[in-house]
């Protein structure tokens, strides 16, 4: 019978991290044995957890994982700030090679100013002298540049869309519109027509037969409910 954790071995008193090896035990789980171990931390407590956990992440009975939060948030008092959190997703698209927008930002070079990403409060205190309020989006003016308070304004999701450096221009009419732009003057539901012009490459003309609804960019939520509503699609 296949053992699930049966290329680890530990023995009493080895140490993970913070946490001590008491004993080692097993129990059957959808059919199958399971090791685990229960591990005295630090702190005090504890904690039972599968055995190749201790080998891979789980270095603590969670008080690490609490008290850097609580270190984070006594460092600058920001973590609940909603312009803060601009600022963490900004830094994880631009650093974070996991995340899944990290080739659009991060992979073309682009970065943050020393001074924001040595102090993110500064950014914070930039944010609202410049016209930040909620529902805005942080932009770059140059798309190939990084952000700075140069470089970076507040703007709806409309004219972000305008603006990226991935922006599509439809020519219908004699008029050149942005996809966002074109959307709004036809009244089309901008993921749908996206959609179908791209993926499907539908003529212009053929898209916009029985294409929803325009809604506004920000409130993009209710665009997708729309564009996947089983009885406006293709």
């Amino acid at each position: 019978m296949r053992i699930k954790g049966a290329k680890y071995f530990v023995k009493p008193g080895q140490r993970f991290g913070r946490l001590v090896v008491i004993k080692e035990f097993s129990i059957i789980k959808y059919g199958y044995p399971l090791r685990r171990v229960r591990c005295k931390c630090d702190c005090g407590n504890i904690i039972e957890t599968n055995l190749s956990s201790i080998f891979k992440h789980t270095q603590s009975c969670g008080c690490f994982r609490r008290e850097n939060s609580a270190n984070m948030l006594r460092t600058h008092g920001l973590w609940y700030d909603p312009v803060y959190a601009i600022f963490v997703n900004m830094k994880s698209r631009c650093y974070n090679k996991k995340d899944k927008n990290y080739n659009r930002w991060g992979g073309r070079g682009i970065g943050i100013c020393k001074e924001w990403l040595d102090n993110p409060k500064l950014f914070v205190d930039w944010a609202y002298s410049n016209g930040y309020k909620k529902g805005l989006t942080i932009e770059r003016i140059d798309n190939n540049g990084d952000y700075s308070p140069d470089n970076c304004t507040f703007a709806d999701r409309l004219r972000q869309a305008n603006n990226t450096r991935n922006n599509r221009i439809i020519k219908y009419n004699g008029d050149e519109l942005s996809m966002a732009d074109f959307c709004r003057k036809y009244n089309l539901n901008y993921f749908r027509f996206g959609a179908r012009t791209g993926r499907l490459n539908w003529s212009i003309e053929k898209s916009m037969i029985n294409c929803g609804h325009y809604v506004p960019m920000n409130d993009t939520d209710k665009a997708r409910s729309l564009y996947e509503r089983d009885d406006i699609m293709y």
